[in-house]
C-alpha cells in the first residue's frame, strides 16, 4: 500500500521540487537581468549626454578664424556667445570668446559710438561676466535706441517694435533677478502696451 502510494504521489513532488527549482532559477535570472540594466543605467546617461553636447555643438554657429575685419569679428564672437549662453544654456564655451570679444568691443567703441550694435555688444559683455546691472543699463540704452530709430525712420533689419517689445521682457526678468520689482513691472507694462499698440 505505501509502495503504491509512493508510486502515486512521486511524479507529483519531482514536478513540485522541479516548479520550485524553476521559479528560483526564473527569478536569480531576473535579478541578474535587473542588476546588469542598473549598472548600464549612468553608461546610457553618459552616452545620452554626449549624443546632446555633440547636437548642440552642430547647431552652433560655425567655428571660424579668419575675419574681414573688426566689425566682422565682433560679430562672429557676439553670435557665439550669444548661441552658448541662450540656445545651449551653457556658459562655459563662451567664455573662451570673452577677452577677445571684451578687447573688440572696446577697440570699436569710437567707431561705433552711439550705435544700437555697441549697445548690445556691451549688454552681450555684461551677460557674459553676470554683470546684471550692466545688462540693465545697456538694454536700456539699446531700447533707446531703436526706439528713436523706429520713430523716426520705421524698422531697419530686425530692429522693429517686436524686437523693442522683447528687449523690454529682457529688461523686466533682469530687472527681477536683480531684486527691482517695479522696474521689472515697468518694462513689463512698457512690453505690454507695444504689442498692444504697435503691432
Amino acid at each position: 500500500m505505501i509502495s503504491i502510494l509512493l508510486i502515486i504521489t512521486l511524479p507529483f513532488v519531482a514536478a513540485f521540487i522541479l516548479i520550485k527549482m524553476w521559479g528560483n532559477v526564473e527569478r536569480r535570472a531576473l535579478a541578474r537581468q535587473e542588476s546588469i540594466i542598473e549598472d548600464m543605467r549612468p553608461r546610457r546617461e553618459s552616452l545620452e549626454a554626449e549624443r546632446r553636447a555633440l547636437e548642440e555643438k552642430e547647431k552652433a554657429p560655425p567655428t571660424r578664424q579668419i575675419f574681414r575685419n573688426n566689425k566682422d569679428e565682433l560679430a562672429y564672437l557676439r553670435d557665439q556667445i550669444t548661441y552658448w549662453l541662450d540656445e545651449a544654456d551653457d556658459p562655459a564655451p563662451a567664455m573662451q570668446f570673452a577677452d577677445r570679444f571684451e578687447t573688440l568691443v572696446h577697440l570699436s567703441a569710437d567707431s561705433l559710438d552711439g550705435s544700437i550694435v555697441l549697445a548690445d555688444y556691451r549688454a552681450t559683455l555684461a551677460d557674459l561676466r553676470n554683470d546684471t546691472e550692466g545688462s540693465i543699463e545697456h538694454r536700456k540704452r539699446e531700447i533707446e535706441l531703436v526706439e528713436t530709430l523706429l520713430e523716426t525712420g520705421g524698422p531697419v533689419g530686425f530692429y522693429d517694435w517686436e524686437y523693442v517689445a522683447l528687449s523690454y521682457k529682457v529688461v523686466s526678468a533682469l530687472s527681477e533677478e536683480a531684486g527691482k520689482v517695479a522696474e521689472a513691472e515697468a518694462a513689463q507694462a512698457k512690453a505690454d502696451e507695444i504689442e498692444r499698440t504697435r503691432y
